[in-house]
């Protein structure tokens, strides 16, 4: 099972920017509460691009993308980076 951690930036994975995450088994489910262009970017340990979803999302829409493995989620919003966001195995 896998643990969202708080941001690297050091915010805690809440609503603070406008964005809930947490995990359920493999799937990282991200909650916005504004409306945008977003993409995510899924990264392993290495740094290596494992998964990527890009699309348009209405307020309080969900997103989920599949981790298969502790990395890093990068979270884009309209072209500016809205948080980094660490998945560690718990």
């Amino acid at each position: 099972a896998f643990n969202v951690s708080s941001a690297i930036d050091g915010v805690a994975a809440d609503e603070a920017d406008g964005m809930n995450a947490y995990t359920v088994n493999k799937t990282l489910f991200l909650e916005f509460a504004e409306g945008g262009a977003y993409e995510v970017s899924v990264y392993n340990m290495s740094g290596m691009l494992v998964g990527r979803d890009a699309r348009s999302i209405n307020a309080g829409e969900m997103m989920h993308i599949s981790i298969g493995q502790a990395g890093v989620v990068s979270v884009v919003k309209d072209g500016k980076e809205l948080r980094n966001i660490k998945i560690v195995n718990k």
